[in-house]
């Protein structure tokens, strides 16, 4: 499921996720939940670091993976896994609902779930003009070095470094009650 969040700058409910959480949904259903929750999170991650007139690194990363809620009895149970097939995420369904029972059989007073609305597919992106993720790393560092070289001007400087870190966060959530939202967010952080 990585390859489609890289593609676009705005938050979408992917259809071969959403039927992944969906599974995962219906597989802690089946196992005896009352209530389930399957989230997917995508983080990306960018660093650019200079120092007076060159690159001194970059770096890029991707992690994903999918938490499973469970309600049974009055009590929540959880798993997790990076395994974003069905069969990862059907058997972190099936966990959280066993953990939910475990917690539910030592539980003095269960929980009461609040009823709420089913909103169907939902997105939201966090506001924003460009996506970092647009901007090639090789506009990064150009700035970043065109900023040394205005600090180098400086009397009395003698080394200076800067740095830019980028961060997209996809989210994903499916509920048992007919929800499933996509929200996507961005940070940006210079050093």
């Amino acid at each position: 499921p990585l390859a489609p969040a890289l593609a676009r700058s705005e938050a979408a409910v992917d259809p071969v996720l959403r039927e992944i959480l969906l599974e995962a949904v219906e597989a802690a259903m089946s196992a005896g939940a009352g209530y389930a929750d399957a989230r997917a999170e995508l983080l990306l991650r960018q660093s650019v670091r200079t120092r007076e007139d060159h690159v001194q690194g970059v770096s890029e990363s991707a992690s994903e993976g999918v938490g499973v809620r469970a309600f049974v009895d009055g009590s929540w149970g959880f798993a997790a896994t990076p395994d974003m097939t069905t069969d990862g995420v059907v058997r972190a369904a099936r966990i959280a609902a066993e953990v939910a029972k475990a917690n539910a059989a030592v539980e003095r007073s269960g929980v009461r779930l609040a009823p709420v609305d089913a909103y169907g597919d939902v997105t939201w992106t966090a506001p924003h003009e460009i996506d970092p993720f647009s901007v090639s790393v090789e506009e990064k560092a150009n700035l970043l070095l065109e900023l040394n070289q205005v600090a180098m001007r400086r009397e009395g400087v003698r080394f200076v470094s800067s740095g830019l870190s980028c961060y997209r966060t996809d989210k994903t959530l499916a509920t048992s009650e007919g929800t499933v939202a996509a929200q996507r967010f961005m940070r940006v952080g210079p050093y």
